[in-house]
């Protein structure tokens, strides 16, 4: 209860009370009563306030946090990003020092490829230009000797004895 000084009426037992002092009990009653109302409602506005306030600064301590969590959170995803950029980048020239590396093998390759290529084809070429000579080779029996020349040795000289013989005019 509120302070303040509260009128004590004293009845008696026997009387029955007069109508008027029942007004006026009543409404000291409903005075005391609606003053104490009128405390009670502004504690309770106070402690509500009160409590509104605490309840609005953990509310803001507690999105401050999480404001400075999301902050660390970000600049910790930005660190890991940037150290996988980092290592990206190595494996990236690592990866292209192995590429230009075995693109030179290659090269090389192709090149000596080449080279053997051209190498078959001349002896190819002469090994073909050994068979015509082989294929060409002419046996004669003079007088009981043996020879062996080529065909195109003999024909080497179109207006001699040998050279009309092989020519293949007369077949």
């Amino acid at each position: 209860m509120a302070s303040g000084s509260v009128n004590k009426i004293n009845v008696a037992a026997s009387a029955a009370p007069e109508p008027a002092i029942l007004d006026n009990v009543s409404a000291a009653l409903k005075t005391l009563w609606t003053s104490q109302l009128v405390l009670i409602d502004a504690e309770v506005r106070k402690e509500m306030t009160k409590f509104v306030q605490a309840a609005k600064e953990e509310c803001a301590a507690q999105r401050a946090a999480i404001e400075k969590e999301k902050r660390a959170s970000q600049a910790a995803l930005v660190a890991r990003r940037k150290e996988f950029d980092q290592q990206l980048a190595k494996e990236r020239a690592s990866f292209d020092a192995k590429v230009a590396k075995e693109r030179a093998s290659f090269d090389a390759e192709v090149k000596k490829l080449a080279a053997d290529r051209a190498q078959l084809k001349k002896e190819i070429e002469d090994m073909e230009a050994l068979h015509r000579i082989q294929h060409g080779k002419v046996k004669l029996d003079v007088g009981g000797q043996h020879y062996a020349s080529s065909l195109s040795t003999l024909t080497a000289v179109p207006d001699s004895m040998f050279g009309a013989m092989f020519s293949g005019r007369h077949e």
